[in-house]
């Protein structure tokens, strides 16, 4: 888990997804202040780790690419918030 979110972009779009049943790229990329690039290596690593479900399709012969979090993606994340609670309750005794 450590490697797959060592960055805070794969944090945030985790996060993002979790909110939403998918999301679109350039929606994704506006939300999140990233570049094509950036968010394309980003969402590698993540569909490597089986967190995200990319699918691409045409809509009117424009490619579409849209974004789903996966179950193992949403543990992923519940175990880095459960992770982060426990330790702001720990610095906070």
């Amino acid at each position: 888990m450590a490697e797959i979110l060592k960055s805070k972009a794969r944090i945030d779009i985790l996060a993002l997804l979790s909110a939403v049943i998918e999301a679109e790229f350039q929606y994704v990329k506006k939300r999140l202040n990233l570049s094509d690039g950036n968010l394309s290596s980003h969402l590698t690593v993540l569909e490597e780790a089986g967190c995200v479900k990319i699918t691409k399709t045409f809509i009117e012969k424009k490619p579409k690419t849209y974004i789903r979090l996966t179950p193992t993606g949403e543990k992923v994340l519940l175990r880095y918030l459960d992770e982060l609670s426990r330790l702001m309750k720990k610095d906070a005794h």
